[in-house]
């Protein structure tokens, strides 16, 4: 019992992501997710660890989610925003705890081995389907066993920050060096497959957050090595360079955000109706469709970007609150990464830090920000917990530091 509740939090994580894996949809559906998410949260209740360096950020989180419930009052859809503002009160209570506490218990070493079932399950779904699914792509986008080719990309995205963190611990590891130095290349040849700029997008910046966080021997090597591939690659096919740019960037389109442009259009033109106060969370302005069930599908719009969503919805207003929490939360983090001096901490800093910028990025050309059940949304605030564990494990080894122990005392 006490080992199946140390792995709730990873498992309320992967009960979110199984939902869009056709094998595994059918254990994990939309409706048995909420009963991971509350037990996940009644955990949460009974340890909440918050240091002094946090006040700022429960301030601002606190701030955001009291406005989201706020503007049910007047929302065109007032039981459509009260139970999605309720449902992003629950999700980000308990991921943002749980992310906290399971790395209090695990530590830096085994911080990211939350993402293991989303990372494994993932790489096998998209995996099966290159091999075995005559179903695989939908037209010329890649999606395996995964319902969508964005939806694949961002599961892939999602769990690469574990791939890249064992490739790291094994590289000193002869025999395991290659194996796990492979996983996560494949990774981003699936992620390139899918033509998901967003989660391609994503996951270079948890690539960019590895290597920033490694010693400056081994990031100069690891930049003339991606210089020099890079160079041979375009100087021996730049045909292949060619292809791979119009299917990442252009996705054989005329213009470079030709596939996001009416999207977009749309959603600006909600933004400005949103205007100071929002039309309520969860609102598509306009639309009047809610099944008043436990999903949100099919009611609404495509928005295409978590930012023109959250002025739609909650206003200028809204949009001022979710910056202030950028601020507090971007902050923490960086200044915890930039202040530890034990490299494995360092390195898994680096690469939580890496992914979380990486979400927002890809959250300009996905609303997810704005649908608290989704995957990307649950993945968020489950990083955002985790990154703040991390945290709290370098203010804990500085303390020790500073007060003349080892800095190698287990926190």
């Amino acid at each position: 019992m006490k080992n199946w509740s140390t792995w709730l939090f990873p498992l309320t994580l992967f009960a979110f992501m199984g939902v869009t894996i056709h094998f595994v949809s059918v254990v994990f559906t939309v409706n048995t997710r909420w009963f991971f998410i509350l037990l996940l949260c009644g955990q949460s209740l009974l340890a909440i660890h918050l240091g002094n360096r946090d006040r700022f950020v429960v301030f601002a989180l606190s701030a955001y989610l009291v406005w989201c419930v706020m503007t049910s009052y007047w929302s065109e859809s007032v039981d459509l925003s009260l139970a999605k503002s309720i449902a992003m009160v629950i999700v980000v209570f308990s991921m943002v705890l749980g992310g906290k506490n399971w790395v209090l218990r695990q530590g830096e070493q085994k911080a990211l081995d939350y993402l293991i079932p989303t990372a494994l399950v993932g790489l096998v779904a998209a995996g099966m389907g290159y091999f075995f699914s005559p179903f695989a792509y939908d037209g010329e986008l890649f999606q395996g066993f995964v319902y969508g080719a964005n939806m694949l990309g961002s599961l892939l995205g999602m769990g690469l920050p574990w791939f890249l963190w064992v490739a790291y611990v094994n590289n000193r590891v002869p025999r395991w060096r290659f194996v796990w130095g492979v996983a996560p290349g494949l990774v981003l040849l699936f992620i390139l497959m899918s033509q998901s700029r967003a989660a391609l997008l994503m996951a270079l910046f948890s690539v960019g957050g590895l290597v920033v966080s490694l010693s400056k021997r081994n990031l100069l090597i690891y930049i003339c090595a991606l210089v020099l591939l890079g160079s041979l690659g375009a100087w021996l096919r730049p045909d292949y360079l060619e292809e791979a740019v119009q299917q990442a960037v252009y996705k054989h389109g005329d213009e470079i955000f030709y596939s996001r442009k009416q999207v977009w259009e749309e959603s600006w033109a909600g933004a400005q109706q949103g205007g100071w106060l929002g039309g309520g969370y969860g609102v598509s302005i306009g639309s009047d469709s809610w099944s008043q069930g436990l999903t949100a599908v099919g009611y609404g719009r495509e928005k295409g970007s978590s930012q023109l969503a959250i002025i739609e919805e909650t206003g200028v207003v809204g949009l001022c609150l979710y910056l202030s929490l950028l601020v507090a939360i971007g902050s923490r983090i960086v200044y915890a990464f930039l202040h530890t001096q034990n490299l494995d901490l360092k390195v898994s800093l680096g690469v939580v830090s890496g992914a979380w910028f990486g979400m927002h990025a890809q959250a300009i050309f996905e609303a997810w920000w704005v649908a608290p059940a989704s995957p990307e949304s649950v993945a968020f605030w489950a990083l955002t917990g985790v990154g703040l564990g991390l945290c709290t494990l370098v203010d804990r080894k500085k303390s020790l530091i500073a007060r003349g122990m080892d800095s190698g005392a287990p926190a």
